[in-house]
Formats: C-alpha cells, sequence, structure tokens
C-alpha cells in the first residue's frame, strides 16, 4: 500500500516556519494577516492575506467557510444549517456564510 507523500505549508511568521497541512485546523483572515490555529494549540500570525493561503490549500484539503475562515475538513465534527455554523474538533463554533453551503457539504 502506497503512502501518501505529507504537504507542508511555510509560513512567513519571524523566521519562517514550515508546518504540515495536517496539523492546521483553522486560518483565520484579518484585513492583511492571517491568523493559524494548530492542533497543538500554538498560533502565528502571518503578513499575508486569507486568499493568499487558499489558493495553495484547497486542494489539500481545506474549505472556506465564511470570508474570514479557511477549515481542514479534518477537523470538522458537525455542521448545522439552523444556526448556520460548523463545529471543529476542538470545541470551536464557527460560522458558515450561506454562499459557502455548497462548499461543506
Amino acid at each position: 500500500m502506497a503512502q501518501q507523500a505529507k504537504s507542508y505549508l511555510v509560513i512567513n511568521c519571524k523566521k519562517g516556519v514550515k508546518i504540515a497541512t495536517d496539523d492546521i485546523i483553522l486560518l483565520e483572515g484579518d484585513k492583511n494577516y492571517t491568523h493559524f490555529s494548530f492542533r497543538c494549540r500554538r498560533r502565528y500570525t502571518s503578513s499575508h492575506t486569507l486568499k493568499y493561503f487558499e489558493n495553495q490549500l484547497l486542494e489539500k484539503g481545506f474549505v472556506r467557510i465564511h470570508r474570514s475562515y479557511l477549515v481542514n475538513n479534518l477537523y470538522i465534527q458537525s455542521t448545522s444549517l439552523d444556526d448556520m455554523s460548523v463545529s471543529l474538533t476542538n470545541g470551536l463554533k464557527l460560522t458558515l456564510a450561506r454562499r459557502r453551503i455548497k462548499a461543506i457539504m
């Protein structure tokens, strides 16, 4: 059985950190900055926009659920269309944009 190659992303915070994409739970856009949340509860901030990382991560199992959020599919626990939210495995509950419902389903 062939193993799938692990994919990495280089984040340009401070020195430049190489992170496995499987360890990234959430990317949160904040104007011209992007905040990363990881499985190990560590957080980084990058001076690139969320759109910059979206182009790199969509083919790696990430989905844009809101203007401000890019989420790793591995960490989505449930989706509620009643209150338009997405619950993650780390306990976070994020808003789901109406226009992004097709992407999440």
